[in-house]
């Protein structure tokens, strides 16, 4: 086995304190049959160690993709300003599914909303309804409108392994941000019917259609 090497980062990253920011997956409260559709390494807390080695070994054999993006995704979740480094390592952003969980990671950070363009761009592309890595970044998110529209408009249909992924999203965002999902849980798991609009009327607009 070759060894492996780690950044020149690496070593300072081993020892930053974990973030308190972004701590909301463990005051989450779900369903343990919710809880059981998100993957592990977004409920664990994030271990240094493991991202860095995962990012040795992607460095080194482009092995561990998957996991890597899961390790680089709860850095997302935590909000870790200590891994902005790894938005320089050219190597991560030549393969999509680490290019897109690195523009969760800086969404999360920073709330710009190009950031979000690579993503929804990705899904876009997508068979309608299919399990795709894009949607599975998109869940990490902390954001309510542009990904909301586009979750919707990925499931406007879709089959058995679909409608697990889509379970699976809505049990990640109410996991990661309880108090978020139960504000927009109508926008989020009102019935899909085409044509209709994305996002469902809001209260304001619903009295002014009634009328």
């Amino acid at each position: 086995m070759k060894p492996i090497f780690l950044p020149a980062f690496a070593f300072a990253l081993l020892f930053a304190s974990p973030s308190a920011v972004g701590q909301e997956a463990e005051r989450a409260e779900v369903s343990q049959t919710e809880r059981r559709l998100i993957h592990p390494l977004l409920v664990a807390p994030l271990d240094p160690e493991k991202l860095l080695q995962a990012v040795a070994e992607h460095e080194s054999n482009d092995q561990n993709n998957d996991h890597l993006m899961w390790l680089i995704l709860r850095a997302a979740i935590e909000k870790r300003q200590d891994y902005r480094p790894l938005l320089e390592v050219k190597k991560l952003r030549k393969t999509q599914n680490l290019r897109l969980a690195l523009a969760a990671y800086r969404y999360n950070l920073e709330g710009r909303e190009k950031v979000l363009d690579p993503i929804l761009a990705q899904l876009a592309t997508e068979e309608i309804g299919a399990d795709t890595d894009s949607i599975v970044i998109l869940s990490v998110l902390n954001e309510w409108d542009r990904s909301v529209r586009a979750f919707r408009k990925h499931f406007i249909r879709t089959d058995g392994t679909g409608g697990e992924a889509k379970r699976t999203f809505l049990a990640t965002r109410a996991f990661l941000y309880p108090e978020k999902y139960a504000e927009m849980r109508d926008a989020l798991e009102a019935p899909i019917k085409w044509p209709q609009p994305l996002m469902p009327a809001g209260k304001e607009e619903q009295d002014s259609l009634g009328k």
